[in-house]
């Protein structure tokens, strides 16, 4: 059974479930290294699945493993530690090849420069998001100087392992919290914890 089975099969369902904390203001979404434009809500007929974790699943410590990029949690968890360690040369190369975006030196050093302010923070996994081919895993990272960002993690199965794919920031899944088109189930993080080989530990209700 692989991990979304698996989440589905230890979730609860609860349509319409309102996480307030991830909308507020100080929220970062690194995709491509860009922040978030401000969403506006757009019609779409399409549902898609929010699984939410009661409490945000503290990860204790990780270290990058790319035979560990079989499943949307360790690839999301590999790509977010190439983040809060600067590596950009290591991000470019978890992109699915074809959506792989194209940078020069200078726009890498300005990356890496903006990745800066995440260094070595502290991160806790907080809803994992599935809509259609695209699986998209939020963080909650929390700087060594307590200042407190969300990250959101793309992803797409592509033959035996998950590669960063392109999401468009207004999109209605990555704004899930304003959207009508959300179907949530609540999770366990005890059980996400358990799947990563974990310590038993979550994180505190944190204000985004």
């Amino acid at each position: 059974m692989n991990f979304l089975e698996q989440l589905r099969t230890f979730g609860t369902n609860r349509p319409y479930f309102s996480f307030t904390a991830a909308a507020a203001v100080g929220c970062l979404t690194l995709l491509t290294g860009c922040a978030s434009p401000e969403y506006t809500y757009q019609h779409a007929s399409f549902k898609f699945t929010v699984f939410h974790y009661k409490k945000p699943a503290q990860i204790a410590s990780w270290n990058y493993d790319a035979a560990r990029n079989d499943n949307a949690a360790s690839a999301a968890l590999n790509v977010a530690t190439l983040i809060t360690h600067g590596d950009v040369d290591q991000w470019m190369a978890r992109w699915n090849e074809s959506e792989r975006p194209v940078l020069s030196g200078e726009e890498r050093e300005a990356l890496r420069t903006k990745w800066l302010g995440l260094k070595d923070a502290h991160l806790a996994i907080l809803t994992t998001i599935v809509s259609g081919s695209t699986t998209v895993v939020e963080f909650r990272a929390e700087t060594t100087s307590h200042e407190v960002q969300k990250l959101q993690v793309p992803l797409v199965h592509n033959g035996s392992e998950w590669d960063l794919t392109s999401v468009d920031p207004s999109s209605d899944f990555l704004n899930w919290e304003h959207s009508k088109n959300k179907i949530v189930t609540e999770m366990d993080s005890e059980f996400l914890l358990k799947y990563l080989g974990q310590g038993s530990k979550v994180a505190p209700q944190a204000s985004l």
